[in-house]
């Protein structure tokens, strides 16, 4: 009997398995012969797709996400200035101003392949109205007052303003003045020609509950400015826009809707 494999008869997988020729059922083997080969082709298929993906060939992965991470800077629009951060960790910051507008997001991103897909967080559901804590003397003294104008600045330390607040200015003699917070947490309103600024009021603009007021000889005045920080970010996060897509370059993201360029 020759001793090469009989791959045609499943002599060769026989062999392999340690079975006697003679006790050889060739519809058995046939059997066994297509297992054994299903069994070797998924493993082959299993040892190739992980190579694929250590190698960086399995189509839109992770691969070259370290390259992706960043620090990317505006460089393509006139008046206008934005950076975008993309960590390690999958999440991002973006900031971008437009004059005296400021916008600001955070959240997750993905690369897929030769695009950047950057998702917001989504805001969580509010109600009620959060709680005010008036800036000290050093921190006020740290905002720039506008002229002619009554400011109320409402802010979550190291997040942002808080947008949607209901603010009413009232004077001395009783008149009241009403503005809302921006997404910068900032609510203005024109000085009158008669009348003296003695209490703000504020609530957010989904509450039907009473304002809270503060009398202005209680707080730090900055000019015609008062601040108040609010402890709890979620009164802060208002996401600018829920998804932003970019395309790769090198060292480059351009956003396939304004044709905004960031270069790392």
């Amino acid at each position: 009997m020759s001793s090469h494999p009989n791959h045609r008869h499943g002599q060769g997988h026989i062999q392999a398995r340690g079975l006697r020729r003679e006790n050889y059922d060739p519809a058995a083997g046939c059997n066994r012969t297509h297992a054994a080969r299903s069994r070797l082709k998924w493993k082959i298929l299993a040892s190739i797709t992980s190579l694929m993906i250590i190698t960086g060939l399995a189509g839109p992965a992770f691969a070259d996400d370290t390259t992706v991470a960043g620090h990317y800077y505006l460089t393509n629009k006139m008046e206008t200035a934005s950076q975008l951060l993309l960590k390690p960790d999958h999440t991002f910051q973006w900031w971008l101003a437009v004059g005296s507008a400021e916008y600001r997001a955070n959240g997750t991103w993905r690369a897929q392949g030769e695009q950047v897909i950057i998702e917001t967080e989504k805001s969580a559901p509010l109600s009620g109205t959060p709680k005010f804590v008036p800036f000290n003397a050093e921190e006020v003294g740290r905002l720039r007052s506008p002229v002619n104008l009554w400011q109320v600045a409402v802010a979550v330390k190291n997040v942002g303003g808080v947008p949607d607040l209901d603010v009413v200015f009232e004077t001395t003699g009783g008149q009241r003045y009403q503005s809302t917070t921006n997404h910068q947490g900032i609510a203005l309103a024109d000085i009158p020609p008669q009348g003296t600024w003695a209490r703000v009021g504020l609530r957010h603009q989904d509450d039907r509950h009473d304002y809270t007021w503060f009398t202005l000889a209680d707080l730090q005045l900055s000019g015609n400015s008062v601040a108040f920080w609010v402890k709890d970010k979620k009164w802060a996060i208002k996401q600018p826009f829920t998804t932003m897509t970019f395309v790769k370059g090198t060292d480059t993201l351009t956003s396939t809707t304004d044709n905004m360029i960031y270069k790392k």
